[in-house]
């Protein structure tokens, strides 16, 4: 059974996080499953234009360490987060209702 206090000792926490600059949608999102920041991934916009960030997303990690990740979206630009190839299943839908 689930309990705050057993998902309080499992969890993590860090008094060093800092926000992504530009604070915009696409390029927060890439630095948390990149792990880098938008210096480093070259991705300042929230428009659906690909590009290769040079490091690898947390479901690609995943993906080559043989675990699965599966996604539902529906706002396009975020399948920038991991390669197609990464996910075992991803939804996208312009609306989800």
């Amino acid at each position: 059974m689930s309990s705050p206090r057993m998902s309080l000792a499992r969890s993590a926490a860090s008094l060093q996080a800092t926000a992504v600059v530009p604070s915009r949608t696409l390029a927060c999102h890439l630095s948390l499953f990149h792990s880098v920041s938008p210096e480093r991934h070259g991705v300042v916009w929230n428009q659906d234009r690909p590009q290769d960030s040079g490091a690898p997303a947390l479901v690609d990690l995943a993906h080559a360490a043989d675990l699965r990740s599966a996604a539902v979206f529906n706002w396009g630009p975020l399948r920038q987060i991991g390669g197609p190839e990464s996910w075992q299943a991803s939804l996208f839908r312009e609306t989800l209702l």
